[in-house]
């Protein structure tokens, strides 16, 4: 459907459910639906409206849904929104919204709220939403909130997302003082204000599959502690500038994950051959630390990988066979900037010279690569220099799984 919704709609007062999903409509949404009295169910994402929020859903008594997502809805929050206190679920992510979402405090039915990819700008207080205790997922990402993570956003008893990522947050952590069965993604990332170390007490988010710490200003030793969260998938620690330290062998507990970054994480030592051992891993990146050794044969067991980044270090020794033996679901394979050598000819045989393969093809001892997309010399800096992170960025519309693998340069990308 194309244009305008019709204001009749409004005349027909008993309707109780209202869907115009991804569709073409545009204008502003008609303030006639206020005589919807009944109305329980009002979906309209995915379109062009205008204009700003409607301030006359507080008066809808009855409503309990509200999906406004992947508008132009502009301006701040009526006031008048504090009043809709039926509403459960409320999606008003991917508009133009501004200022505060404190008209959202009252609202103590809510179990979902996405408000994430809009301008808010305002701090979150200690009683920011603190008293929405049914909550069950929150996404305030891409925002501008800033001021201390508090506490209480850890104490929902059924939540299972929290996405607090790209925003201005600032401070420590707070202490996570209960265990907490329910919380399963954690996101963080791109928040560089969040400093001091990671405290031990995130362990008690014992249900915990996701969590992105990437570009943080988080410090101290790397936590082995992390190791213990076995219920882990996904584990991005990329950026943050821990002290100097092995990969802990903690890590080897944590043999569900599929997706580990550690890159420029100030790593040394060498590779644990324990990485053999991750049969659902996908994604290694240990891109820029400063790893020693050689590449272990052991990755040959990692069955499901498909990127593997171990670029920029100071890995030597040849490119082991048994990645193209045993491994037939690599996709990429980055290994420049090292100091390896020897042919990787059966490699780019292994996967009919389809693998996204770089290594150094001009230093004292080169790689004899045919199917290398990109031949390094090392004393050339500029040579495969994109400062690329593996971004996942979990979302309701993919039911907050990975529907993809995008890699993107922080420096240059918004």
């Amino acid at each position: 459907m194309v244009g305008l919704i019709p204001t009749e709609l409004g005349l027909l007062t008993d309707m109780y459910f209202i869907q115009f999903n991804s569709n073409a409509l545009s204008g502003t949404i008609p303030s006639e639906l206020e005589f919807c009295t009944g109305l329980e169910y009002l979906s309209m994402g995915f379109n062009n409206f205008t204009g700003t929020f409607p301030d006359w859903i507080g008066s809808m008594s009855s409503l309990r849904t509200l999906f406004l997502s992947n508008n132009f809805i502009g301006g701040s929050l009526p006031a008048t929104l504090s009043l809709a206190t039926s509403l459960q679920t409320l999606a008003i992510d991917d508009n133009l919204l501004t200022g505060s979402i404190a008209p959202l405090n009252s609202l103590t039915n809510l179990m979902i709220l996405y408000a994430e990819d809009n301008a808010f700008d305002m701090p979150i207080s200690a009683d920011t939403l603190e008293n929405l205790e049914s909550l069950e997922e929150l996404d305030l990402s891409n925002n501008n909130f800033h001021g201390n993570i508090p506490s209480h956003f850890f104490q929902y008893v059924n939540l299972t997302v929290l996405d607090l990522h790209r925003n201005s947050f600032t401070g420590i952590l707070p202490a996570i003082m209960e265990k907490n069965p329910t919380l399963n993604i954690l996101a963080l990332h791109l928040n560089e204000g969040l400093t001091g170390t990671i405290p031990t007490s995130i362990v008690h988010l014992e249900a915990l599959t996701h969590l992105d710490l990437t570009l943080t200003s988080f410090s101290g030793s790397m936590p082995r502690f992390l190791g213990d969260l076995t219920n882990l998938k996904y584990l991005f620690l990329a950026g943050v500038d821990f002290d100097q330290g092995r990969i802990p062998l903690r890590f080897a507990k944590l043999t569900n994950l599929v997706d580990l970054s550690l890159k420029s994480t100030n790593r040394n030592q060498v590779i644990p051959t324990w990485f053999g051992d991750m049969n659902y891993m996908k994604l290694l990146d240990l891109d820029s630390n400063r790893l020693k050794g050689t590449i272990p044969t052991e990755l040959g067991n990692m069955v499901s990988l498909a990127y593997l980044f171990l670029n920029r270090n100071t890995l030597t020794g040849t490119i082991p066979t048994e990645l193209g033996r045993r491994v037939f679901t690599l996709d990429a394979m980055v290994l420049d900037h090292n100091e390896i050598s020897g042919d990787a000819t059966e490699v780019c045989r292994s996967f009919n010279y389809g693998i996204y393969l770089t290594t150094d093809c001009f230093n004292s001892t080169p790689v004899i690569c045919p199917c290398c997309y990109e031949c390094c010399d090392p004393k050339e800096p500029d040579c495969h220099s994109g400062d690329f992170f593996a971004y996942y960025d979990p979302i309701w519309e993919t039911d907050f799984e990975r529907d993809a693998y995008r890699f993107y340069d922080f420096n240059i990308t918004d």
